[in-house]
């Protein structure tokens, strides 16, 4: 993770318009309140322990999904398919 995390650093200070959002279940915003159009770094934590600290710091946005009932998260690739959806769904929505 330290290496990906320093790569996604080194790519922000680049010319590339890159930004990152990563997820949380104690993140302040809901996933579909951040802009999610443009070029956009995903960062998932595991199920248990969700992002590590220099993840969460690298992040532009942190951002959940939201939970009802006793469920308080989803597998990473349940969570994955909910925000690539929603990723799909704004930039369809600002090309129409």
């Amino acid at each position: 993770e330290g290496l990906l995390c320093q790569w996604l650093a080194q790519l922000k200070r680049s010319a590339v318009p890159l930004r990152v959002m990563g997820t949380s279940a104690h993140a302040p915003s809901l996933l579909w309140e951040a802009d999610c159009r443009g070029p956009l770094a995903v960062l998932l934590g595991n199920e248990q322990e969700g992002l590590n600290a220099q993840a969460r710091q690298v992040a532009d946005v942190l951002v959940r999904l939201p939970m009802t009932g006793s469920a308080t998260s989803l597998n990473v690739s349940a969570a994955a398919a909910a925000i690539l959806f929603e990723v799909v769904r704004q930039r369809t929505a600002a090309s129409v």
